[in-house]
């Protein structure tokens, strides 16, 4: 099992990386303990922590905080989007990063999750935790019931997992693996959950060019993503591959969350923020005027919806809650829902 997927899957050690991570960014809740000193010291001998506690890695240290955040203490958006997946049947998981939603919306089993990110590092740690939830019961078979109805991605393993309490058996070699068309970091699982299968799709790939047919799946959530994107033509592949009737869920910042990162986060203090503001004023002297986006980005409410309304979703609804105000008014956060 790789160290990484050891932490993850661990939930004290996934508590430990959590709290450091939330620590370095002001992200933790009052009532979250600190890790153990033998908690401390295996994160240190596993080269996720430095001797001075500070995080190695802060992409996975995110990856871990998101993970138990999901799974074991859920927000209040974390619970409307269970809410919102229950009784969904073919979800897509958009930026899905290391796959924290993926493993929360487990629970409500649907018959199949894509999960597309463009971050490969972040899908290769997503498949490797799927796979190594337990690789001391995996067995090797060489069919899997329907497989060349499940349009996939090229050169990647297909693999079947039965899960059941978080133990799993992993399945490789899949019969009828030549009539599907596959793609560079993909990777098919099939779970098995409490007598239901439920079959996880992930690769890397481009929010702007989902790799689904039209009418895919009835679910589509964004998290945390869409103000990084193009956001007209991410919004428009969102609607084509929702079938009618379907619902997106989509969390964003909002204008309360500049304040919050440069302030009670300290991103004021981090090398992205001071260059983003070099990138700002050096902008127009330079030969290449490119801006790359960044955590400055935010949406304003309304500005949302009617772009949203303008790819065709209709009945949008806006969700806010009071723990992620700023000034009890401005949103560090918040969701919309819409239908197709």
């Amino acid at each position: 099992m790789s160290v990484k997927s050891e932490i993850v899957l661990n939930r004290d050690l996934l508590a430990g990386a959590a709290y450091f991570f939330g620590r370095e960014n002001g992200l933790n809740r009052r009532n979250r303990k600190q890790p153990t000193e033998a908690i401390k010291a295996t994160l240190i001998s596993k080269g996720v922590l430095s001797s001075d506690l500070k995080l190695l890695d802060k992409e996975f240290g995110y990856a871990c905080y998101e993970h138990y955040r999901q799974v074991y203490e859920p927000d209040s958006f974390d619970l409307l989007l269970q809410q919102e997946a229950s009784n969904r049947k073919r979800i897509l998981d958009l930026c899905c990063g290391a796959g924290a939603t993926i493993f929360s919306l487990l629970e409500s089993k649907p018959d199949i999750i894509y999960g597309f990110d463009a971050n490969a590092s972040q899908i290769e740690l997503l498949e490797t935790l799927l796979l190594e939830q337990n690789n001391r019961s995996s067995t090797v078979i060489a069919k899997a019931a329907d497989v060349h109805r499940i349009p996939l991605a090229d050169h990647s393993v297909e693999l079947l997992l039965e899960q059941s309490n978080r133990s799993c058996t992993v399945i490789a070699k899949v019969a009828d693996a030549h009539r599907i068309p596959l793609a560079d970091h993909s990777v098919k699982l099939l779970l098995e959950q409490s007598n239901r299968s439920c079959t996880v799709i992930t690769k890397a790939a481009d929010a702007h060019q989902i790799p689904l047919a039209d009418h895919s799946v009835d679910f589509v959530v964004c998290r945390v993503a869409l103000q990084y994107l193009n956001v007209e033509q991410a919004l428009e592949e969102m609607y084509r591959v929702l079938s009618p009737g379907g619902k997106v869920f989509l969390l964003v910042h909002g204008s309360g969350y500049i304040g919050n990162y440069l302030f009670s986060r300290k991103g004021i203090f981090s090398k992205k923020v001071v260059q983003f503001f070099r990138n700002k004023l050096l902008r127009s002297h330079t030969a290449d005027p490119t801006f790359h986006r960044s955590q400055a980005n935010f949406f304003r409410k309304k500005q949302l919806i009617r772009l949203m309304e303008a790819q065709g979703f209709q009945a949008a609804q806006l969700h806010t809650f009071t723990d992620s105000l700023t000034l009890g008014m401005l949103p560090v956060y918040f969701a919309v829902t819409a239908e197709r």
